[in-house]
């Protein structure tokens, strides 16, 4: 267990540092693209698949997760209109909204208390409250580099869940 965990927190790291250091993120998160030594060393694979960011799409991404952390809900809506998911022509979203994405999402970023991968069911709440989002769906679109990055997110969560991490 204390392996996975290791495995679990130097993933997150990763992903993390690839945006934020590096401003490349690989992007293919297939666990056949992952090897993890028994000492929790992580060793990537396969990068025919890379997001390449700008320093406005990083300065941008740091304003939706300093915004959500701090609940500073225009933050986070200058970092979405930064990143190309706002339409600036159409009016901001509810407050509501970004408060929901950010009740749900804020326990994995908890450094007081672990989040457990392998027992969550993040994915289950969020399917169940998206009819809530449809109606809003037009203040929002989804950028073909944000893509990569959603694909990116989600297989880390999954991949997570699979390790069984905390």
């Amino acid at each position: 267990r204390e392996v996975r965990d290791i495995i679990g927190a130097r993933l997150m790291q990763l992903v993390f540092s690839e945006i934020f250091s590096l401003g490349t993120m690989h992007s293919d998160p297939n666990p056949a693209n992952f090897a993890f030594g028994p000492d929790g060393t992580i060793t990537l694979y396969d990068f025919g698949s890379v997001k390449r960011f700008t320093s406005e799409e990083i300065a941008a991404a740091g304003d939706i997760i300093v915004g959500a952390f701090e609940e500073d809900y225009e933050m986070v809506e200058r970092g979405m209109t930064g990143i190309g998911a706002r339409d600036p022509d159409e009016p901001p979203p509810e407050k509501w909204i970004y408060k929901t994405w950010r009740d749900m999402l804020i326990p994995v970023f908890d450094s007081n208390t672990p989040f457990d991968f392998g027992s969550s069911t993040l994915h289950r709440r969020m399917m169940k409250r998206l009819p809530e989002f449809v109606e809003h769906v037009r203040h929002f679109r989804l950028p073909a580099g944000l893509m990569l990055v959603q694909r990116t997110m989600v297989g880390l969560y999954g991949n997570l869940r699979s390790l069984d991490t905390r």
